[in-house]
């Protein structure tokens, strides 16, 4: 597939927003037999060729997600970061965010991982992965022994939650951080 691919995207008559889809397809047959320095090479040339915005900002999606993925961390949020600022509405923006937001919590980077799930919230507030971006930021904020505020955004995690098994987790454990921030009687209530 990835000879067929690769002869097709070289051929001159190809339309430049045709060959990025085709080199978009190369990169991700390459992803599939683990060849991601060639996937990334893919992905950016097919960002070179693209003329509709729509196709670039697939590319960067691609090229910042294989980035994270290949812990060339820097770089795919570096990417990604400016996908979604240039187009917030853009329909994976709101992933994008979340990932940016996890590459950093998994780097032990907490301060900036927390600045991105809270711009996280408050840029998409009718996401489904709001649940998540909660769960996530408070468990930051245990880390960071900050207790309270930790409890506090269990809360809204429960708030938002549909699944009465992760509900009761989460209820446990804001009661939990409101015992450890010395909160008794609101680790009681939850």
């Amino acid at each position: 597939a990835t000879n067929v691919l690769g002869a097709v995207v070289q051929e001159a008559f190809v339309n430049p927003d045709l060959a990025a889809e085709c080199w978009y397809a190369l990169g991700g047959a390459q992803l599939g037999l683990n060849l991601a320095d060639k996937a990334l090479e893919s992905f950016d040339l097919g960002i070179k060729l693209a003329h509709e915005p729509a196709l670039r900002r697939k590319g960067k999606r691609l090229l910042g997600t294989v980035h994270i993925q290949e812990q060339n961390f820097d770089e795919g949020i570096r990417i990604l970061k400016e996908v979604v600022q240039e187009n917030p509405g853009d329909p994976d923006a709101s992933r994008m965010q979340l990932l940016v937001a996890q590459a950093l919590s998994s780097q032990g980077r907490f301060l900036l991982a927390l600045n991105e799930y809270q711009h996280y919230l408050e840029s998409f507030p009718n996401e489904a992965g709001r649940a998540q971006a909660y769960l996530e930021k408070a468990h930051i904020l245990s880390q960071l022994k900050r207790h309270g505020e930790a409890a506090n955004t269990f809360e809204k995690a429960y708030a938002v939650l549909s699944v009465d098994e992760d509900k009761a987790r989460t209820q446990y454990l804001a009661g939990q951080s409101f015992l450890k921030d010395g909160q008794y009687s609101r680790a009681q209530e939850a």
